[in-house]
């Protein structure tokens, strides 16, 4: 990296530092050792970034932390990556003087091109802490370690960023057109306080307690099904279209073995006999899906279901799904 600046750029950043960011100085409660490294606690999904490298290395590039007494040094900086896409409650945790500690502050409050992680299909608050070693190489090693758990490929992103604006966004929203963000939506969605709905992949009822039901629809195979049953409101099951192979344990053979028999087959479900059930199937589109709900239908016998695919928005959605555990 180059830290080259000339005496005039050095002054202006000094007094920048200082004008925008007093609140760096801040009177610490707890001084954490030296042990603190970049990371954070575990979530089903944690925070992505479209590019945290570029990110670092731009803004660190213009910076010469010989000038400004900071080759070396060590701040600690800890901020919340907030549930609704913004950084909350930044402050430093480890001080090395006002300058370091303003360069720090302001690059963890200028991140951008992020998005907050996930915990069972609801976006939620990250608390995260970064320490920032004022030496090219340090940093570089360090930021190249976190960019790998921390960075998203364009598809990723792209796809939470979709979820994302879905489930913030008013009632008038198209469905998101993802399957494994949709069922993960609906199961927060019929959760409650006392109560969270877990989404598992389906697994064939017992014969004797299962009805077949047949689809007369063309190309069933790219269909994804959604199965509930509200009187028993803990577990969502999921079909995905093209279903792999299920591997179950053998303990006759003492060995895994593949089920070559997939669940869903040729336009067939196995759904539980007399149960009250929420049954939605999936059609991704090329710019939004089609989705068919038969809600609170129980099914006694085997039957030939007919579906009728139709675009919602998400106040049809949750009004025709609507249902309090």
């Amino acid at each position: 990296m180059g830290y080259i600046m000339n005496s005039r750029n050095n002054i202006i950043l000094i007094f920048l530092l200082l004008a925008i960011n007093l609140s760096a100085q801040i009177v610490n409660d707890k001084i954490p050792n030296d042990k603190y490294e970049i990371g954070s606690q575990w979530w089903d999904e944690d925070v992505i970034f479209r590019d945290i490298e570029k990110q670092v290395f731009t803004y660190f590039d213009k910076i010469d932390f010989r000038n400004l007494d900071c080759y070396g040094e060590k701040v600690i900086v800890s901020t919340i990556f907030g549930k609704n896409g913004g950084l909350v409650n930044t402050r430093i945790l480890k001080s090395a003087s006002p300058i370091c500690d303003s360069i720090a502050s302001n690059f963890i409050n200028g991140l951008k091109d992020w998005l907050p992680g996930l915990s069972r299909g609801k976006f939620v608050d990250i608390p995260f802490i970064f320490p920032i070693i004022f030496d090219s190489l340090e940093m570089k090693d360090r930021y190249s370690k976190m960019y790998k758990f921390l960075n998203a490929t364009k598809d990723e992103y792209e796809k939470r960023k979709e979820y994302f604006d879905f489930f913030y966004a008013d009632s008038s929203k198209k469905i998101i057109n993802d399957f494994s963000y949709f069922y993960k939506y609906l199961a927060e969605k019929l959760s409650s306080d006392s109560l969270y709905i877990y989404c598992l992949e389906y697994a064939r009822p017992k014969k004797r307690d299962r009805v077949k039901i047949e689809l007369n629809k063309e190309n069933t195979d790219s269909m994804n099904f959604l199965i509930y049953y509200p009187e028993n409101p803990r577990i969502i099951n999921y079909i995905l279209a093209k279903e792999k192979w299920i591997f179950y344990w053998d303990k006759n053979k003492w060995q895994v073995i593949p089920n070559f028999n997939p669940p869903k087959k040729k336009g067939t479900l196995y759904l539980e006999k007399n149960k009250k059930t929420m049954l939605i199937g999936f059609v991704r589109g090329k710019e939004e899906p089609k989705l068919v709900i038969y809600n609170n239908i129980t099914f006694s016998r085997d039957t030939i279901l007919n579906p009728e695919f139709k675009q919602y928005d998400k106040k049809d959605l949750m009004s025709e799904i609507k249902y309090s555990p």
